[in-house]
């Protein structure tokens, strides 16, 4: 039982679309491994997304496909076959046709063929029939034939077009999700040669930004997550990341006796942003706590991708946790560069808050007869006036 291993290394790729696409790819390429009768019953498959690397890892495919036999129509009876049962040209053509496709080199027989054909009535007409036995594809051919296509059904949001600069010559226009920077196709510790999106595959790939190795050798598919773990400090499995990330986040809530604000989609992002995920708790001015707590999880979930944080009252606390993809031995320029950015926006939501209020909302009805809300329909204003009319309507 082998493993089968890709990695597309890219730039930094969209958070909000990391997931589908990993997902995606490892599905296609599952789709054709098991047409091409290459993965075994019992098999495992994970799949690895980052920022910067969409990959999967399958377990349990075969070498090669079965040897198998294949039932193939050659041509009607009565101008395959002589009266006498010989072989006529038509025939004969056919089957030094299937030699030539099968690479069977060899002379015609024609009394070796009459033992192996045979005839059998289709809708009311006779024709030939031969058995041939196909060797399996092996799982090179398939990678190399069916996984360029497989890049091209990704669920891509939108491509990017870009072009790839060797020795100061532009080798063409490239259309990715985001410029791919390395491929990595192995079969146990054996490398597959694949050529996609402008580059050669290998066995070498980059661990993180800042705190990992670049040029990594891959030793095996198996021990792929294990030695971007510990040389390249990257977290290549997408729960894993997440999981991390929660059980974190839990543990500075319990110290601090809060709870956290966050749903599944946020957690999914913020996952999506990190290789190597590290909490930390931060603070903004407790002034701010003035402003609809509305306003500040907004702010602080929507814009900065912030954990915000409630007391175990359920009032919100000035306190909230950064997810943080870099991990130096002093995080205190970290914290406070994070603090400085979110009271920046706090104070903007701050001022347009109060600057609101000094107009009461019933006089603002005269401004909504300046604003075009369609030019066959009129104002913001006429429209009001229509659903008002509706709803007296529908009492």
């Amino acid at each position: 039982m082998s493993n089968f291993l890709i990695e597309i290394f890219t730039e930094e790729l969209p958070p909000t679309a990391l997931k589908k696409l990993s997902t995606s790819l490892a599905e296609l390429s599952l789709n054709f491994l098991s047409k091409d009768k290459l993965i075994e019953e019992e098999f495992n498959y994970k799949v690895f997304a980052t920022p910067r690397r969409l990959g999967f890892l399958i377990q349990g495919v075969s070498l090669s496909a079965p040897t198998r036999k294949e039932k193939v129509r050659l041509v009607p009876k009565n101008i395959g076959l002589g009266k006498k049962g010989e072989i006529l040209a038509p025939l004969e053509n056919k089957i030094k046709s299937l030699l030539i496709n099968e690479d069977k080199k060899g002379s015609f027989n024609e009394s070796q063929y009459l033992k192996e054909i045979y005839t059998e009535d289709v809708n009311g007409k006779y024709f030939i029939f031969i058995d041939i036995l196909r060797e399996g594809i092996t799982i090179e051919e398939s990678v190399q034939k069916n996984f360029p296509s497989c890049l091209k059904k990704l669920p891509v949001p939108k491509l990017m077009k870009y072009q790839k600069v060797t020795n100061q010559e532009i080798k063409g226009d490239i259309e990715f999700i985001r410029p791919v920077r390395g491929v990595v196709s192995m079969i146990d510790d054996k490398l597959i040669n694949i050529q996609v999106l402008g580059l050669q595959s290998s066995n070498l790939t980059n661990g993180h930004r800042f705190l990992g190795k670049d040029g990594i050798k891959i030793k095996s598919a198996a021990e792929y997550e294990s030695q971007l773990f510990e040389l390249g400090k990257v977290i290549v499995d997408f729960g894993e990341r997440r999981e991390k990330i929660k059980q974190s986040v839990i543990k500075i809530c319990n110290q601090e006796n809060c709870k956290p604000i966050i749903d599944n989609n946020l957690l999914d992002e913020i996952t999506a942003l990190c290789e190597w995920p590290i909490a930390l708790l931060c603070h903004f001015d407790s002034d701010f706590l003035s402003l609809p707590k509305e306003c500040l999880i907004l702010t602080m979930q929507r814009h900065q991708k912030y954990i915000p944080l409630t007391e175990e009252d359920g009032t919100l606390s000035n306190k909230f946790i950064v997810i943080t993809n870099n991990e130096p031995k002093d995080t205190t320029k970290i914290k406070m560069g994070n603090e400085k950015v979110l009271r920046a926006r706090l104070n903007d939501a701050h001022f347009f808050f109060l600057k609101d209020q000094e107009k009461p909302l019933i006089e603002r009805k005269h401004d909504l007869s300046a604003v075009m809300y369609h030019n066959l329909l009129g104002t913001l204003s006429d429209r009001t006036k229509r659903i008002k009319s509706l709803l007296i309507d529908w009492g």
